[in-house]
């Protein structure tokens, strides 16, 4: 049986229907806008994955608005709907594939924008039998934010976008180490597949993946994490860098959006097993450029 995913953009489903997600915000009297607004320069476009067996596992790519340009984080399929709301927010120049899961639309994304920057972390650079456009490893800087660096990011996302990779997940046939963004206006953390969200699907069979994993419903890590995991000091490490940032909301590729004051209470239960025993540092104070007091949480 193939275990290549479906993808396609989602429709309303039955109003009943357990798990069903619900319709997006209507953009006009008829159609439904392709876009779900976060919070300011930070919106989600929200596709269908279908996995063998019928699981129904819900996506969203992430847009981020950086110096007038558009970044999308986990590109998804790019419809004519979607790239016509796109183009009314700015010009598509980054394109990041964040993991070696989430790379499947990458190509597809780079041929409806040829002009835009494609970057992707090491671990998917260097993956055999993946099919990339031309693209740039990104690297991620030192925890105290100073000009040292692992590796290139675009100099224009400096001061607004910064970088973490979590690292040490090698061990289930591919390396999962996963790129994550933090939007400092915004007090905002982009994320893959670190932790999940999901409370709205289709069928039964979603249930029961995200009953074993451990991540039903809530704020949670995926289960598979502990078996992909093989440097659980560089996990830790890894962790613990996201962590410092002082997060007022999560928005994850699949599941709901986390906002409000007990996100990164919420956010650091859930990655308890991969921060391990090891103190954890207090959020860094300076580190956001706008204070998110005056701005309204989105969920």
């Amino acid at each position: 049986m193939s275990t290549t995913p479906h993808t396609h953009h989602p429709a309303p489903p039955p109003p009943h229907e357990e798990g069903a997600p619900a319709a997006v915000a209507s953009a006009g009297p008829h159609a439904p806008s392709p876009l779900e607004p976060v919070c300011p320069d930070i919106w989600r476009a929200p596709y269908d994955v279908f996995m063998p067996g019928g699981v129904h596992f819900p996506t969203h790519t992430a847009v981020l608005r950086v110096g007038g340009g558009l970044l999308l984080y986990s590109p998804g399929p790019v419809s004519d709907a979607l790239a016509e709301a796109l183009a009314e927010l700015g010009p598509v120049r980054w394109l990041v594939a964040p993991n070696a899961f989430h790379h499947l639309h990458v190509a597809a994304a780079h041929a409806r924008y040829p002009q835009a920057e494609v970057w992707v972390p090491p671990g998917l650079s260097t993956r055999a039998g993946v099919a990339l456009p031309p693209h740039r490893v990104i690297g991620e800087r030192s925890p105290a934010h100073d000009a040292a660096s692992e590796g290139p990011r675009p100099a224009s996302w400096d001061g607004v976008l910064d970088v973490a990779m979590i690292r040490g997940a090698h061990g289930i046939g591919r390396q999962l180490d996963e790129l994550c963004l933090w939007h400092r206006p915004t007090a905002t953390l982009v994320v893959c597949d670190l932790v999940f969200n999901l409370h709205r699907w289709r069928g039964w069979q979603m249930s029961m993946v995200l009953r074993m994993a451990g991540a039903h419903k809530r704020l949670a890590q995926s289960r598979l994490w502990r078996l992909a995991t093989t440097d659980r000091a560089a996990a830790a490490q890894s962790v613990h860098r996201v962590l410092r940032w002082p997060c007022r909301r999560v928005v994850p590729c699949h599941g709901e959006v986390v906002s409000g004051a007990e996100t990164h209470r919420r956010l650091r239960d859930a990655l308890g097993w991969m921060r391990g025993t090891a103190a954890l540092p207090a959020p860094a104070s300076g580190e956001v450029d706008t204070p998110e007091a005056h701005m309204p949480d989105s969920a």
